[in-house]
């Protein structure tokens, strides 16, 4: 590790980065990535997923270092980029449970509400807490359907049991996770119109 770099601020190595400076993105790198994962495993429960969300915000920092602010707060700036991108996780992961259809466009507004953040971590906390509730075959189905992407005839090879009985883990796992999750469709709402702000 480079000694000199190491004792930088944020600031002073991102104008390096912007300069092309490799090891000073490095450095911020090596800063940042393990508090981020951790933050991530927290959010999610997930240190798979968190990694991969870790390491998109990092590359897009490197990607986007000529445009990002001269003056910018580095510490808060990469936590909120990295909270966006978790809550686009969770957005995609409500979504493959809540039909788009089932959303109640009148509380969209409601939905963009100042604790919107707090709300989006009650939201994820309680849809960990109904997918534990389910019984160990239905949670396993619904996470190799949902979460893994493998059709309905692979789970069935996978836990060894009929193409129909998966069907039925699936149908009785979503309409659980439904009926629970249902009060939070303003901020499920929030997290659609929340898309385009993945990195702002």
């Amino acid at each position: 590790m480079d000694k000199a770099k190491s004792e930088l601020s944020d600031q002073e190595l991102l104008i390096r980065c912007r300069n092309n400076d490799l090891k000073a993105y490095e450095m911020l790198f090596y800063r940042y990535s393990k508090r981020l994962h951790n933050y991530g495993i927290k959010y999610l429960g997930n240190a798979e997923v968190a990694e991969e969300k870790m390491m998109d915000v990092m590359v897009w920092v490197w990607k986007n270092r000529s445009s990002l602010p001269e003056d910018v707060n580095f510490e808060p700036y990469i936590f909120r980029a990295m909270k966006n991108a978790l809550a686009m996780e969770i957005r995609k992961r409500i979504l493959h449970t809540l039909s788009i259809h089932e959303l109640d466009d009148n509380k969209i507004a409601d939905g963009l509400r100042a604790d919107a953040p707090l709300a989006c971590k009650e939201l994820t906390n309680s849809y960990h807490d109904k997918l534990h509730s389910l019984s160990s075959q239905r949670r396993k189905t619904y996470l190799l359907s949902r979460e893994e992407g493998l059709s309905n005839s692979l789970i069935a090879k996978e836990l060894d049991i009929s193409v129909n009985t998966v069907k039925n883990h699936l149908k009785a796992s979503l309409s659980h996770l439904r009926s629970h999750l249902d009060e939070y469709n303003n901020i499920v709402n929030f997290l659609i119109l929340s898309s385009s702000l993945i990195f702002c």
